[in-house]
């Protein structure tokens, strides 16, 4: 199957993958919990590739068939990877200086290429350190400053960019925008120049960080974006209700808001309160998952 051209872009994700074994795990699988091993791998897949991928791991493997709650070292284990890429994490949103007038550089105006609104440099209140350079009319979020906003030269780095509908429902068939809160989000990753990145938003547009509080709900899109928005687990709907293996998912498994009928697909995500919880994803995306074999 030919992968979407924007997948081309997207940056390496985790593959999760569980083997269960008796007595000591060995060195290249760690991290055990109640004799199950686990190991990292950096393919994604759609969902069903990612069942064959598991079935192949080993003998008796399977996409992990179910949970009650999300064991601590498999969250620990899902963090740390995403935390591991934030050094280097810098992402376009839609925000420029295009004020020229002859003023002090904290009163002139930034745009959000959102929905056109302003906001004058000293009152906006996301960024890291306000801007000294005038040069510096373009804005994006660093990783390494807590995803805070750092102005940058328009020409200068090439990005990826986060993108955000302005109509729902939160769905597309090309991208895999997902819901967090009330924004409906897409981090579409590659080296992009800021003149592209309208572009490759289109038909919607780059994302704007008005506030902190909005600044929170694209900061966790772009944590999950490194995990390909989740990480699949063997979680299907049917007939309206969502089954882990032959079991109904337990309700304590769901991210607030979920499950979302919109995809018939789950897999576990980093929730805004840092725990890592079940929301429902396309099963089409590219994605990572969870695998294990079963004890005898």
């Amino acid at each position: 199957m030919e992968v979407p051209h924007y997948f081309v872009l997207f940056l390496s994700f985790i593959h999760i993958c569980i083997i269960t074994v008796t007595g000591k795990c060995p060195d290249k699988l760690p991290l055990e919990i109640d004799g199950r091993c686990y190991r990292l791998q950096t393919d994604i897949a759609q969902y069903s590739q990612a069942v064959d991928n598991c079935r192949n791991l080993a003998e008796n493997s399977h996409i992990i068939s179910y949970m009650y709650e999300t064991p601590d070292k498999i969250a620990k284990e899902i963090k740390d990877f995403i935390v591991s890429k934030l050094e280097k994490a810098y992402f376009w949103i839609g925000f420029k200086m295009d004020d020229t007038a002859m003023k002090d550089l904290e009163d002139r105006e930034w745009s959000f290429d959102f929905d056109d609104t302003k906001v004058v440099q000293k009152k906006y209140e996301v960024w890291a350190d306000h801007p000294t350079e005038s040069a510096l009319t373009c804005a994006v979020m660093n990783g390494s400053r807590d995803f805070d906003v750092v102005a940058v030269d328009c020409g200068g780095p090439r990005l990826p960019v986060v993108c955000m509908k302005k109509n729902d429902p939160c769905k597309d068939d090309q991208k895999p925008y997902l819901k967090y809160g009330d924004n409906c989000l897409f981090v579409l990753s590659g080296a992009l120049e800021y003149n592209k990145i309208a572009g490759a938003c289109s038909p919607d547009t780059p994302t704007p960080v008005k506030d902190k509080k909005m600044k929170k709900y694209i900061v966790n899109a772009i944590l999950n974006s490194f995990l390909g928005g989740a990480a699949f687990v063997g979680v299907t709907k049917m007939e309206g209700f969502y089954f882990f293996g032959s079991r109904l998912v337990p309700n304590n498994l769901w991210a607030e808001g979920e499950p979302n009928q919109d995809h018939d697909c789950a897999g576990l995500s980093l929730q805004m309160d840092g725990t890592v919880k079940l929301r429902t994803l396309s099963c089409n995306a590219y994605a990572s998952s969870l695998c294990h074999i079963k004890g005898e």
